[in-house]
């Protein structure tokens, strides 16, 4: 008898693009379980990469979010970000202040203009530590 796989990265990784897109459009976790028709303990799991999203329901929710399925599967065979980091990115987006940064940092449509933001962070990260 074969039982299911427990999630991996990929499910993780499409559960955080469900939860950005959702809260970039300013959607609750209830308002889109209602969408969906499943709960909103249901679409936290898949949210949180604990539950598998299977190909009909990952397209739902695509719809649901006004975005494609290859959309939500986009970027996750990349592997550029450590295991640390996909944690630690994970902890940023779990905070409001973190999904309102990316939230506003992902409509800004100039690459110069991100590209400045992300020095001036870096920028305060490296001043933080010489003040030590």
């Amino acid at each position: 008898m074969m039982s299911a796989k427990s999630p991996n990265r990929v499910d993780r990784h499409i559960g955080m693009k469900i939860r950005l897109q959702r809260c970039v459009i300013g959607l609750s976790p209830e308002r889109l379980g209602k969408r969906l028709g499943i709960t909103c303990q249901k679409l936290r799991k898949y949210e949180n990469g604990q539950d598998r999203v299977g190909a009909g329901r990952l397209q739902d929710i695509a719809h649901a979010l006004g975005v494609t399925a290859s959309y939500l599967l986009e970027g996750q065979t990349h592997s550029a970000l450590s295991a640390e980091n996909r944690t630690a990115v994970q902890r940023f987006l779990e905070t409001q202040e973190g999904m309102e940064l990316a939230s506003a940092f992902v409509k800004i449509e100039n690459p110069a203009l991100r590209r400045v933001l992300l020095d001036l962070i870096k920028a305060a990260i490296s001043d933080k530590g010489s003040q030590t």
